[in-house]
């Protein structure tokens, strides 16, 4: 059995020690992350609290343990971290609240009650939060804040120190978003993130700080920055597509959707399918729309169907997805969806579900009742008005199914 001492040198060594090469970056990363979690949880004190502040600020260190980073601001904050924490407060709401805390305990306050005010779920710092301070005022009574005058004036050093007002946003401050440390610190999100705060955040902050840098950056750097994402993060792959095809239309951006729409994994080609739909309504991506309406995975006809009908919604192709809505459900989504909200959200309840409804059976009545009478839009007096509408739109009643 290993000493306290032991413990913590044995943990040290595999913090420090070469990624695995055979692992991917990300998983690679993951581990190290859990690692800098369980000395800040497990094993407290002044050398783990230097060794995790030393570690953290490298570059592929910087998010992959928000629990880490936490521990080190609240115990062993210094000049360098400051400067790392003031970048993120742009962007990062949970980091913001580290950075507002060494201001005053109001101003880590303001941070996480503008997440429950707001009910997201993740804080957005570059977002407006006007709508906040009435939320806001019926809690800070605690801090002798009574009236929104008395809120905002409290506000204001707390913006001051910041650098930016909480309530228009970060966004507001541009001026502070160019600048080559905070345009590292986004490279580094973008590439390193792992699970930093929770398990379903990743792949969204790693996106979120791709646009960024794109929106304030999209220079030649920026551009292949992207394509080396699509190397290595099939996680981001939707949002990469988006920017490429926004900022950068031209052959190259083409050439490479087109490639991974015949991707192995479906949701890579059902995005690149997309977004060459999205950008390019030529022939050679209608032939692969057309031939994806008889693919064999359900999402890439559902994607197909779906494209078909925005972009080139003639009445054959309307014929084509009528027809095959009667045996298939990705086809009965989409035309559903062209029906009304009602249809959009009654199918798109089957085509998501764990009950595995197929046009050609009947739609219990039940279920409808319980799952989409609620989107019900006004053009319909009641359910059956809806649900007759809806039918003699799909060309079958479908509370007996297509095949009745």
């Amino acid at each position: 059995m290993l000493s306290e001492e032991e413990q913590v040198k044995e943990l040290y060594a595999q913090a420090t020690a070469e990624l695995d090469p055979n692992l991917p970056l990300l998983e690679a990363l993951e581990q190290r992350g859990e690692i800098f979690a369980e000395l800040a949880r497990c094993h407290r004190s002044d050398e783990t609290c230097c060794f995790l502040r030393k570690q953290l600020l490298k570059p592929e260190n910087q998010f992959i343990s928000f629990e880490a980073l936490e521990y080190v601001a609240n115990n062993c904050y210094d000049d360098e971290l400051n400067t790392f924490l003031k970048a993120c407060s742009l962007f990062d709401g949970f980091l913001a609240s580290l950075y507002a805390k060494q201001h005053s305990r109001f101003g880590e306050y303001i941070f996480s009650h503008i997440d429950e005010a707001t009910g997201c779920g993740y804080i957005l710092p570059q977002e407006a939060y006007v709508c906040c301070l009435e939320e806001l005022l019926d809690s800070v009574d605690e801090f002798g804040i009574e009236t929104e005058d008395e809120l905002s004036t409290a506000l204001e050093p707390i913006s001051e120190y910041l650098g930016w007002n909480i309530f228009q946003g970060s966004q507001s401050a541009e001026h502070l978003w160019r600048n080559d440390n905070v345009r590292q610190i986004l490279i580094n999100r973008a590439k390193y993130t792992t699970a930093f705060l929770h398990p379903n955040y990743p792949h969204y902050l790693r996106s979120e700080a791709l646009e960024y840098l794109v929106q304030y950056w999209p220079d030649d750097e920026t551009h292949q920055l992207l394509k080396e994402c699509l190397e290595q993060d099939q996680e981001v792959y939707s949002k990469v597509f988006n920017l490429l095809a926004q900022n950068w239309p031209d052959n190259e951006t083409y050439q490479i959707l087109y490639q991974h729409a015949e991707h192995t994994e479906w949701f890579i080609r059902s995005s690149a399918l997309e977004c060459l739909a999205d950008n390019w309504q030529i022939l050679e991506v209608y032939e692969l729309l057309y031939a994806g309406t008889s693919d064999d995975n359900l999402h890439i006809r559902h994607t197909a169907f779906e494209m078909l009908l925005k972009h080139w919604p003639s009445d054959e192709n309307k014929q084509l997805i009528k027809k095959q809505a009667q045996t298939d459900m990705a086809a009965a989504s989409i035309w559903a969806t062209a029906h009304s909200e009602f249809g959009k959200k009654l199918f798109w309840e089957l085509f998501y579900g764990e009950d595995k409804i197929i046009p050609q059976k009947p739609i219990p009545l039940k279920y409808i009742e319980n799952k989409a009478y609620l989107a019900i839009d006004s053009n319909y007096k009641n359910l059956d008005d809806a649900l007759a509408s809806l039918s003699e739109h799909m060309g079958w009643d479908i509370t007996k199914g297509s095949q009745a």
